[in-house]
């Protein structure tokens, strides 16, 4: 469990605002993150710019709103439900004008109650309630406090080290591939601009350069750049190794001491690779660029790879705190009209969900996926995306958010190209061909018009080998039930 004052910052983005307000006004997305967290057998998917316990936690608390008010109001219409059959019977066989107004005033008391009801939920959860999410009022203390929310439910996926993909793709819960580069150089060509006698190359490991980056990226200062060091394996491969899955029907661990880690590395063992993961929130988290750098060394040779993705906003149905219609006496009068006609269907929906409510949450039999998984050795824990990435748009929501993925991208492409030139520089290896590729790499990057996103290729040369990979956007989705 993590800290107040993370528990706090974790929700203190524009993502989190409109989904939690989401959940308040339309429950749309509260069920699908019960589902999509309910798989005791999946590794968990970095969730980039969302706490996804937090909306599942609020979405609880919601329930529990709705259950108290359900309870009280399920009694009450059974009552005028009850009282209303009987007067039935009586005007069946007394034929009485009494009887008869006695139940045309039951009838009116009802919808009555009910058009109230559906009134006072409306407003007080989309003019009451919802002005804690506008924009300009957003306080994650105030929604805590008003809630209360608690943290207790939170884990850190920030803290893991470790990364179980199940797709394709081992970069998974970053939105689209937008393209890369990679290039190789000869570790043994000496830098010929300086003295002849300095110039034997001195020997490095892969992760002296991977802590250069890590200086840059600090030394970059830009707010919401961040960058850690991941490793990725996938979900197939890890049910004989023991440091990540106990036993079988073990949840999988992904927060492993990194001594353990580097140990498939000593051992060559290709199924586990480690990446820098460099990563810039934009537009208040709304926006998520992603850098994965890879390097590894070959007897003589350097090899380095860059692979980019962008994590687009949060789809406008999602977002309907931002437009919801100001409170004036035209929606007050659209609302009374819209609560006297949904009276009816309202009550029995209240009815019907109270009823659900007392059933167990979890009726599931895992015994079958326990045997499943017990009988299939190749078993696949890993996870195929994110609850962010699934709920994202296709499209940018303004072009000025286009322009500024394109200005990210080459900012910290330059920085990533310089860091590197000059690690080498200071090992005396040779970075004239990188230098000679560096303005191709730059100027062929990420073209975005119109909202779409397109990557252009990049020709081979020789010698150090500059590639931009045109891979189309990766869309696969988890399924949330």
């Amino acid at each position: 469990m993590q800290s107040r004052e993370s528990f706090l910052s974790s929700l203190n983005n524009d993502v989190m605002r409109v989904l939690l307000a989401d959940i308040l006004i339309n429950r749309n997305i509260g069920e699908s993150i019960k589902g999509y967290m309910n798989n005791l057998y999946q590794a968990e998917t970095p969730e980039v710019g969302i706490n996804l316990a937090a909306l599942l936690e609020f979405y609880r608390v919601v329930e529990r709103r709705d259950v108290k008010y359900q309870s009280t109001y399920t009694n009450l219409f059974l009552t005028l439900g009850v009282s209303f059959f009987c007067l039935a019977l009586l005007f069946f066989y007394l034929k009485s004008i009494f009887i008869g107004t006695l139940l045309i005033t039951l009838i009116f008391c009802g919808w009555g109650i009910a058009a109230n009801r559906y009134y006072m939920r409306i407003y007080e959860e989309r003019y009451i309630l919802g002005e804690l999410f506008k924009k300009n009022q957003y306080s994650p203390y105030e929604i805590v406090k008003t809630f209360d929310l608690r943290n207790t439910r939170y884990t850190n996926s920030a803290e893991h080290n470790l990364i179980i993909y199940g797709g394709g793709s081992p970069f998974i819960g970053v939105g689209n591939n937008i393209g890369g580069w990679s290039f190789v150089i000869d570790l043994n060509r000496p830098n010929e601009n300086i003295m002849a006698s300095l110039r034997e190359p001195i020997p490095f490991n892969r992760n002296e350069l991977y802590e250069a980056l890590h200086t840059m990226c600090k030394d970059l200062k830009i707010d919401g750049l961040l960058d850690k060091d991941y490793y990725f394996v996938d979900g197939k491969d890890i049910r004989e190794e023991k440091p990540i899955l106990p036993h079988a029907l073990s949840f999988p661990r992904q927060k492993i001491p990194v001594a353990i880690l580097e140990n498939y590395s000593v051992k060559s063992d290709a199924r586990v690779r480690k990446f820098k993961w460099i990563h810039q929130h934009l537009w208040n988290s709304n926006i998520v660029m992603s850098f994965f750098f890879y390097c590894d060394i070959k007897g003589n040779n350097l090899f380095v790879e860059a692979n980019r993705f962008v994590l687009l906003p949060v789809d406008q149905q999602y977002c309907q705190i931002d437009r919801l219609t100001p409170w004036n006496p035209r929606t007050k009068l659209n609302l009374i009209i819209t609560s006297i006609l949904r009276a009816p269907l309202f009550a029995f929906e209240t009815m019907v969900a109270n009823s659900g409510s007392v059933l167990p949450e979890n009726t599931f039999d895992f015994k079958i996926e326990q045997r499943a998984i017990e009988d299939n050795p190749k078993h696949n824990y890993g996870s195929s995306g994110s609850f962010r990435e699934m709920i994202s748009a296709k499209r940018f929501d303004n072009p000025f958010q286009a322009l500024d993925v394109q200005m990210f991208t080459k900012l910290l492409e330059r920085r990533i190209l310089n860091s590197i030139m000059d690690f080498l520089d200071q090992h005396n290896i040779d970075t004239s061909d990188i230098k000679e590729r560096q303005t191709t790499i730059l100027n062929s990057g990420v073209m975005v018009q119109g909202g779409n996103i397109t990557s252009d290729s990049i020709a081979v040369g020789t010698g150090a080998q500059a590639i931009v990979s045109n891979s189309p956007p990766s869309k696969e989705r988890n399924k949330t039930s």
